[in-house]
């Protein structure tokens, strides 16, 4: 990973006058410097362990952990640094610091897509999904008119509540919005676009592609119609709390995902902190097993390394439902931007203003698009077949 001239050309790009503003800059650079020594001295350990003579099998099952561990970190600190220089930017009334480059959208069809996943070079195959798959089960996407960015509470905008700093300074009115969504969840079902992502899935399958589904969305209706490969949920899973006592003195339960709380008949009746879910170990008010606006993605719960890996792996990404606002997906297009992966953007609403990379776009609702696909699909394998 070359974290340096990346993210030093990107602070430079500040362009700070101010004496307080360049402290700020000097700072940050001396941070990432000091983080940068730390990754080499890291990487010259696992090296020399590697070149020792005569290492156990214990002793390489220790390595391959230290470098699985090490890649884990790297993904996070990265993404890390990227959310830094950003802050900052937004700070100082700057843009979002990303590279746009110059792109060369164009309309495609359906069949182009099915002819590009059939052929024999198209074996890794990658879908990411947004909230707009969801949206014929009855879930409003995120941000509009009705969605759950736009309808906080009375006293607070959705940006703000749905943010750790929030949770740990009124975890009442939070659990009150989290309850509702989940309501919602819980009555919905899978549509048919869910159903057919998993035809696609079974094709895959069926003709030895290797098929990974990656998602925003943390209604988990994916998971209700049974993937037989694991889907890796970005943003978490309102299936499941979990204790946020992690850190220092942490309970032994931190992080770890159990049930979702039963949700109470009456939501908005004012519930006491004392009746909130709690921790069965430590007593600590539960989280919902969520991504906020003021966290970073990790391994761990959110699968980053696993989600970029299969990216730097696919032939083709094929993105439904969503208008890349947050960080990882952004950041996936760049990867096929620098790696020359095809993407097909299926979208009712042409995403357009998208500069990172070319798209393929098709202007269609994600349940149209995956049931004529698979039609078409499997009408092109009966042909070969014969």
């Amino acid at each position: 990973m070359s974290l340096g001239k990346p993210f030093d050309e990107r602070l430079k790009a500040l362009k700070m006058s101010k004496p307080q503003n360049q402290k700020i800059l000097q700072e940050v650079q001396e941070t990432l410097r000091s983080c940068r020594e730390t990754q080499a001295k890291i990487s010259s350990t696992q090296e020399q362990l590697k070149k020792t003579n005569g290492m156990n099998n214990g002793v390489m099952e220790g390595v391959k952990s230290i470098e699985k561990r090490w890649q884990e970190f790297q993904d996070a600190f990265d993404q890390l640094n990227k959310q830094m220089i950003n802050n900052i930017a937004e700070a100082l009334g700057k843009s979002d610091l990303t590279d746009d480059t110059e792109v060369n959208h164009r309309l495609i069809s359906i069949k182009d897509c099915a002819k590009m996943i059939s052929s024999a070079e198209c074996r890794n195959i990658v879908v990411l999904t947004g909230a707009g798959i969801s949206v014929e089960s009855g879930i409003p996407t995120y941000r509009d008119d009705n969605g759950y960015w736009t309808k906080g509470s009375e006293n607070y905008r959705p940006q703000e509540i749905a943010t750790r700093a929030f949770f740990d300074k009124n975890p009442t009115e939070q659990w009150k919005r989290n309850f509702r969504i989940a309501q919602l969840f819980q009555k919905s079902k899978p549509n048919k676009g869910h159903r057919k992502l998993k035809d696609l899935e079974d094709f895959c399958i069926a003709n030895k592609k290797n098929f990974q589904l990656v998602t925003q969305n943390i209604d988990a209706l994916h998971l209700k119609v049974g993937h037989t490969k694991e889907v890796f949920c970005i943003h978490g899973d309102m299936r499941y709390a979990r204790c946020p006592n992690v850190g220092y003195n942490c309970c032994d339960l931190g992080n770890v995902k159990v049930a979702f709380p039963k949700i109470p008949k009456v939501i908005d009746g004012g519930s006491e902190k004392d009746n909130l879910p709690k921790c069965k170990e430590c007593g600590s008010i539960l989280r919902p097993h969520v991504l906020w606006f003021d966290e970073n993605y990790s391994e761990s719960l959110y699968k980053l390394t696993s989600t970029l890996e299969a990216v730097r792996k696919a032939d083709i990404l094929i993105v439904i439902g969503t208008t890349y606002q947050t960080s990882l997906p952004r950041r996936i297009l760049k990867i096929c931007q620098n790696q020359k992966i095809p993407v097909v953007d299926v979208n009712p609403n042409l995403n357009s203003d998208v500069c990172i990379t070319d798209l393929l776009q098709i202007e269609e609702t994600g349940s149209k698009f995956l049931s004529e696909l698979m039609t078409i699909v499997r009408r092109q394998t009966k042909k070969s077949h014969k």
